[in-house]
């Protein structure tokens, strides 16, 4: 799936250069893959607006994948509070790191 996908959500992208997250999202961006960075305490990280949540991402901003950095505990609530009641829903094209 990551390997077709244009655009990826990445759920947790931390401006810090050090971090897994945005190592990852760096290396994305280098293939050519459009990084939509998710992130309530910052505006824009690697040069792309920076939204508060998977829902504040506007309709017309196509998500292929979403790659959420949280701890495990806290990952499925991303999800959650996004919107879907049915994890089973989101199964399918969500990449969880």
């Amino acid at each position: 799936m990551l390997l077709l996908a244009l655009t990826v959500a990445v759920v947790g992208l931390s401006p810090d250069a050090s971090r897994t997250s945005n190592r990852i999202a760096v290396y994305l961006q280098g293939a050519g893959i459009r990084v939509v960075p998710v992130h309530p305490g910052h505006d824009e990280i690697l040069g792309e607006p920076a939204y508060r949540s998977l829902l504040a991402i506007p309709e017309e901003v196509e998500i292929d994948v979403v790659c959420v950095f949280r701890r495990p505990e806290f990952a499925a609530e991303v999800v959650v509070a996004d919107g879907t009641d049915d994890l089973g829903g989101v199964a399918e094209g969500v990449a969880v790191v």
